[in-house]
């Protein structure tokens, strides 16, 4: 009877002979796997069979390439995931984007902008300084106050709230809101509120509010507030609040509040307040006031 010849074998899944196992040329069969080994020299192992394969006998590498970058090493035993880079300038806003987004910024009538392009760019807005100097419109404060109320078309607007900085520019309205910068614009309308910087500009309307600046600009109304500073403008108007400091300029009304410093300009109206200091100026009205300092002009 034939000699039935049965090789190497086995039934377990996953089973491998390992180097040595098997003679050069000599076969090995996994029965449960369908795979047939061998071997070349005595110490390798050659797989000769089977559907499948665990793992890639050469490890390959997978790139991606272009605006987004990335490599994975894939031997096939286990799912992989390739970390990706986003390639610099690769993205084009409104070729490669979708959604909202602003290009650029460009500055209207009388507004400049400034630093408006590229990435990581701070754009300055800015008002052209004509504006600046000549509002028209309503300006309000950073907590919702209306500081500057533009009237019917702006040629009435009156300063209704308080002004922490310099008002620099003409002003054709009304003041009646406290300042307590420097006021070097000329002021038409009256001033209501109460004034602490310094008033070199024109006031043509009457001042009620307080001064504890100077005012060295002329005064056409009256300024009935009082003034800690010194009045070294002309007054056309009444002198009726106290004046601290030194009255140089001439007055054209009268002067009925209490003046303590020098009182060195000519004062045409009636005279009923008190001089601390010395009047070197003429007083063609009639004065009832008391004189303290010398008396130099004319009564």
């Amino acid at each position: 009877m034939a000699s039935i010849i049965k090789i190497k074998r086995s039934t377990t899944p996953g089973s491998v002979p390992s180097g040595g196992d098997l003679q050069a040329g000599e076969l090995a069969v996994n029965l449960h796997d369908q795979k047939i080994f061998s071997s070349s020299d005595g110490t390798d192992i050659l797989t000769l069979g089977g559907d499948t394969a665990d793992t890639l006998s050469t490890a390959r590498n997978i790139a991606l390439s272009g605006d987004v970058v990335g490599t994975v090493s894939f031997d096939g035993s286990v799912d992989v995931t390739i970390a990706t880079t986003i390639q610099s300038n690769s993205v084009a806003l409104g070729t490669d984007t979708t959604g909202a987004y602003v290009e650029s910024l460009v500055g209207g009538t009388n507004i400049t902008v400034t630093n408006n392009a590229g990435e990581g760019a701070t754009p300055t807005i800015n008002l052209d300084s004509t504006v600046i100097a000549d509002l028209k419109g309503d300006v309000y404060s950073t907590d919702g106050t209306k500081v500057l109320d533009n009237g019917t078309d702006g040629s009435d607007a009156t300063f209704a709230g308080t002004v922490t900085g310099d008002v620099t520019g003409d002003v054709t309205g009304n003041v009646t809101g406290n300042i307590t910068g420097n006021i070097t614009g000329n002021v038409t309308g009256a001033i209501t509120g109460n004034v602490s910087g310094n008033v070199t500009g024109d006031l043509t309307g009457d001042v009620t509010g307080d001064l504890t600046g100077d005012v060295t600009g002329d005064v056409t109304g009256d300024l009935t507030g009082d003034v800690t500073g010194s009045v070294t403008g002309n007054v056309t108007g009444n002198l009726t609040g106290n004046v601290t400091g030194d009255v140089t300029g001439d007055v054209t009304g009268a002067v009925t509040g209490n003046v303590t410093g020098d009182l060195t300009g000519n004062s045409s109206g009636v005279h009923t307040g008190n001089v601390t200091g010395n009047v070197t100026g003429n007083l063609n009205g009639n004065s009832s006031g008391v004189h303290t300092g010398n008396v130099t002009g004319n009564l």
